[in-house]
């Protein structure tokens, strides 16, 4: 059973109309956001590990700000994440009243997956500066040997939780990522049967889906280089910039170039129909 046949009702053209716009504006919210969000999540893991594998201070220090750049406060991830996801399964509800679609279910279990990863992401968050402040700790000062195993134990754990919740919150962006897009591709695929969980693993969607992430990819890099070159605001040394450059220009110019491949492909691959 559809979870909102109960409050959906049919529309007037100029109201269909109006909710179409209202469908396009809100993509503009969410898939921005949601596509900056995998990128600084996926850099922040990557560096996160290497810096500590290498013992790369410039890696630790980038994965930290990464991470923070997006989550400033949960105000934010509510505003550009939560209500527009929200917003839009009531709007596709609401055009798709009296076909045969309904995507409802799938949506709201999108948006569930959605919430928890940002749960997880922001658990991550705090981890990192729990581990930051561990660091100001000299441990060979504290006379209580109590003290010192309680503190050795907290940090062991927070460090695990630090590895783990990352990674959790970044897979479960890619599965709510794929769930939209699929909801997306079939809509505009314009098919007239609700065979979403066929069209979910055909190859178009496949190719759709990685488009999106390597436009993900690119407008990460976009935003990064506007943070640190563009506003500026603190002082940065210029090894850490060049790092940062180095990193952004490769990483967003590889992932440029890959999108205009994938692009013709699920171009290629979609449905004469659509």
């Amino acid at each position: 059973m559809d979870i909102l046949q109960d409050i959906v009702f049919p529309q007037s053209p100029h109201h269909i109309l109006l909710l179409k716009y209202l469908f396009f504006l809100t993509l503009l919210l969410l898939l921005p956001y949601l596509s900056v969000l995998i990128g600084t999540t996926l850099f922040s893991i990557m560096h996160f590990h290497k810096g500590k594998k290498f013992e790369n201070r410039n890696s630790l220090i980038f994965a930290k700000e990464l991470i923070d750049l997006f989550t400033v406060n949960k105000t934010m991830s509510i505003a550009l994440g939560i209500v527009p996801f929200l917003s839009l399964t009531f709007i596709l509800a609401q055009l798709l009243f009296g076909s045969k679609l309904s995507f409802t279910s799938d949506l709201i279990f999108a948006l569930l997956l959605f919430i928890g990863s940002l749960f997880y992401i922001y658990i991550y968050k705090y981890s990192f500066t729990l581990k930051n402040a561990f660091t100001l700790v000299n441990v060979k000062e504290i006379t209580n040997q109590n003290l010192v195993e309680e503190f050795e134990k907290l940090r062991k754990s927070n460090s695990k939780l630090l590895s783990k919740s990352g990674l959790i919150g970044f897979i479960l962006l890619l599965f709510v990522s794929y769930l939209l897009v699929g909801v997306i591709k079939v809509v505009s695929s314009q098919v007239t049967e609700n065979d979403f969980y066929t069209l979910l693993f055909s190859t178009e969607t496949v190719l759709y889906f990685l488009f999106f992430i390597a436009f993900s990819i690119s407008i990460t890099c976009a935003a990064i280089i506007f943070k640190y070159f563009k506003s500026v605001s603190k002082i940065y040394k210029k090894e850490y910039l060049n790092f940062v450059k180095n990193f952004t220009l490769k990483t967003g110019l590889i992932f440029t170039l890959v999108q205009p491949f994938l692009f013709v492909l699920s171009f290629i691959t979609s449905p004469n129909n659509s």
